[in-house]
């Protein structure tokens, strides 16, 4: 990402250069500190942004998936997106809506959970557990993962989603309040 400043013109085939040579220059901020090291520093505001608006944009699709899975009935579909965007109030929203219709379990044992997935809906359960409002949904949610998982496959997954957010620089903040 860092280069070395230009050596001087360079001559392109009508042996100007002017074209080439702008073409080359970034701007660029040069700091030197007291230990004789020269820093060369450009700006990548553009890239930064560019990377923000296909990252949003990538969220805005994966969401209008979402939607529409729910409204066509596809609901293990549905919350297996709301668990990958990290969205618990949609996700709740459809839970509840199950635990109405008393048709969690079918729905829910169609989705496919992942360790980051199973751990985040983890997550969610403890946080929706401390609500009175919400604690139907919680428990209900909880019931169904610990008759379907074993606490061997629950430990499992926290720690592969732990060592996954390790890595991604996340420093291993999805394991809170999970761990045994």
């Amino acid at each position: 990402a860092l280069e070395a400043l230009p050596d001087g013109p360079k001559t392109g085939a009508d042996g100007d250069g002017a074209e080439e040579a702008d073409a080359a220059i970034v701007p660029r901020i040069i700091t030197g500190a007291s230990d004789s090291a020269l820093k060369i520093w450009y700006d990548a505001t553009a890239e930064v942004e560019d990377e923000a608006i296909g990252q949003r944009e990538e969220f805005v699709l994966r969401e209008q998936e979402m939607l529409n899975a729910y409204r066509s009935g596809k609901y293990a579909r549905a919350m297996t997106i709301a668990l990958e965007i990290d969205q618990p109030l949609r996700l709740r929203g459809l839970l509840e809506k199950l635990v109405e219709e008393n048709s969690l379990d079918k729905h829910v044992g169609a989705v496919v959970f992942t360790p980051q997935t199973l751990t985040r809906f983890l997550l969610y359960i403890r946080d929706w557990n401390t609500n009175a409002r919400f604690c139907e949904v919680a428990q209900q949610s909880l019931s169904f993962v610990l008759k379907t998982f074993s606490f061997a496959q629950l430990r499992r997954a926290v720690k592969e989603a732990g060592k996954s957010a390790q890595t991604k620089g996340n420093a291993g903040s999805s394991e809170e309040g999970v761990t045994s």
